[in-house]
């Protein structure tokens, strides 16, 4: 069964980025099962959750999303071994299944082959990467251990559905579709290309983005129509 999950990254243009904890709490009026904790800039490593959100995780599959701006402005971050040790130290915390990096933005991979907790690797759009595009990220796979994938098909518009289903069946260890929501209404419509990458990918689907938040619970029903499990 796929699991449905929210990030914290919905609120992205709606609250401050201090205010992650109130992102978790608006998260816990919703019925999911998985909790994403978007990390944007690099100061938030060291925001702590608070006590009732933690207890609200707890009953959570939740997964810690690393960051990937600095404190201020937008240019992106490197992620050193020291952020490393505080993404690894906040995933322990909240009982976070695995971590989710950037792979072009971490200074040496071989860093996370230093620990034993998971990290799943997102794909980077080729015009940003070729390394670590979905279809070149075997070489990546192959030659660091733990790693899971964490498929943002936005970021793999070159490719078909049935591209990049064959690409990351042969990866393995696929574990979260992400889903960014432009038009809350075409999806609630009909989306069906949307609608086919859940069909396909029988992993958990995880939502990134929404433009009418008034709506999350419109589109938590739907996705579980469109998976039969409702």
């Amino acid at each position: 069964m796929n699991k449905i999950g929210i990030s914290t990254g919905i609120f992205y243009k709606f609250y401050e980025e201090e205010e992650i904890n109130r992102s978790i709490s608006h998260i816990s009026r919703w019925n999911v099962e998985i909790v994403e904790i978007l990390l944007s800039r690099l100061f938030m490593l060291d925001i702590p959750v608070s006590e009732e959100n933690k207890e609200f995780l707890s009953s959570k599959e939740v997964i810690i999303h690393s960051p990937f701006f600095v404190n201020e402005g937008y240019n992106l971050c490197k992620l050193g071994r020291e952020e490393i040790k505080k993404l690894v130290k906040l995933a322990k915390q909240l009982n976070a299944k695995y971590i989710i990096v950037h792979p072009d933005l971490v200074e040496d991979l071989s860093i996370l082959d230093e620990t034993d907790f998971p990290f799943a690797l997102e794909n980077i759009k080729p015009e940003f990467s070729e390394i670590f595009c979905l279809e070149n990220l075997k070489n990546t796979f192959e030659n660091h251990k733990n790693l899971k994938l964490a498929l943002d098909p936005g970021h793999a518009k070159n490719l078909t559905i049935e591209q990049m289903k064959e690409i990351s069946d042969d990866l393995g260890n696929l574990s979260e579709l992400h889903a960014e929501l432009d038009d809350v209404n075409a999806f609630l419509k009909n989306g069906e290309e949307t609608h086919s990458y859940f069909r396909t990918f029988n992993v958990p689907i995880v939502f990134e983005k929404f433009n009418d938040l008034r709506k999350v619970h419109l589109v938590i029903k739907k996705t579980k129509e469109i998976l039969h499990q409702e």
